[in-house]
């Protein structure tokens, strides 16, 4: 058997949904097949946006390229899409090798947006060659992402399913909060919908706090959910703060919106089960990837997304849950994502993957 690799740009120490997946991704290969597999990623701090994103991410391009370009392998693995260039080139001299690229979906999104950087984007990332591309195969983590991927124009043959995956947290006692609260974590930004929980929701509980953490991306966005006097800002921190916080809570929300004139794209969201992960109850917006992720409602509870109706019903369905209820709740939740979204599964799936398409060659 020759050699795979795995690529991505995207890797701790940055904290996001792709580089949880690329550092857990390489860390299960280089464990279980580190003779087959050799892995290319970029470990340093790299700027979250800007001219200088950019300039780094064609330098780690065509660095990338100049390693690989004279090496043979079976399979190569990208999991950012828009580092396609990479097995592009590489596909025009080594025809044979399968280059499987994730899609997550948001890619397909922002082309469509307005603006000259959009445009710029829709040249570099040009969709409708890139899902033409005989050595191409793709791997979609929800059915939102294959739905959106089949709309714009991808081979369904192409598409290939394999949801993200968690780990069971420690977490030492059942719930016993020694004070109510409501969290979020994530990125500070419009689509995640804070600003809207705080304003349409969070103040018909004029008893309730909600403490959140996260990078804020959005420094409007970050102020206007200041405004209110009910939420407490606790900057980025650890994971075990993290899980305390999620576990400690009456209920992770993730409220992301729908917004018709600035269109976003949740492919799955990690958040999800890493608060089912940690036993806490969460409560999400029934939109796009959140929904596969919380198996439509096993795993957590739904609001429709920008419904301020609909949210304050469901939070005050929340937080009647009695605490042994809670913890009866919270269990069987662990045991259903132990069957479905363990990392281990999710690899496992992913190496047969790379084993079917070398076998079709």
């Amino acid at each position: 058997m020759k050699k795979s690799l795995i690529i991505s740009y995207n890797y701790p120490p940055v904290v996001g949904g792709i580089e949880t997946y690329a550092f857990e991704l390489i860390k299960y290969f280089d464990s279980n097949f580190k003779d087959y597999y050799e892995f290319i990623y970029n470990k340093t701090l790299k700027p979250l946006s800007g001219i200088y994103r950019g300039v780094s991410f064609v330098i780690f391009i065509l660095r990338t390229l100049l390693r690989i370009i004279f090496k043979k392998y079976d399979v190569i693995h990208i999991t950012n899409f828009n580092l396609w260039f990479i097995g592009f080139i590489y596909s025009l001299i080594h025809r044979q090798t399968k280059i499987v690229l994730n899609l997550w979906g948001l890619e397909l999104v922002y082309k469509s947006k307005k603006g000259i950087l959009p445009i710029i984007y829709n040249f570099l990332v040009p969709i409708n060659l890139i899902s033409n591309l005989s050595s191409f195969e793709f791997m979609v983590s929800s059915n939102a992402s294959k739905d959106l991927a089949t709309k714009n124009g991808f081979n369904e043959r192409k598409l290939h399913y394999i949801p993200l995956g968690t780990r069971i947290f420690n977490v030492e006692n059942k719930f016993n909060a020694s004070e109510e609260y409501v969290f979020f974590a994530g990125r500070i930004t419009p689509r995640k919908g804070l600003n809207w929980f705080v304003h349409n929701v969070l103040n018909e509980f004029p008893d309730l706090k909600l403490k959140f953490v996260g990078p804020i991306v959005d420094r409007k966005e970050y102020e206007n959910i200041m405004k209110s006097k009910q939420v407490e800002y606790l900057g980025v921190v650890s994971e075990k703060d993290l899980i305390k916080l999620r576990h400690g809570s009456l209920a992770v929300i993730i409220p992301n919106t729908k917004d018709k004139e600035n269109p976003d794209f949740e492919a799955f969201c990690f958040v999800t089960i890493e608060s089912v992960a940690s036993k806490a109850i969460v409560l999400a917006s029934n939109y796009q990837g959140l929904s596969d992720s919380l198996l439509n409602g096993i795993l957590g509870f739904l609001a429709e997304p920008s419904d301020k109706e609909s949210w304050v019903q469901k939070l005050k369905e929340v937080l009647a849950i009695e605490k042994e209820e809670r913890n009866i709740i919270i269990e069987d939740r662990l045991e259903i994502l132990k069957q479905k979204f363990m990392w281990q599964k999710i690899f496992e799936d992913t190496y047969q993957l790379h084993r079917k398409l070398i076998e079709k060659k």
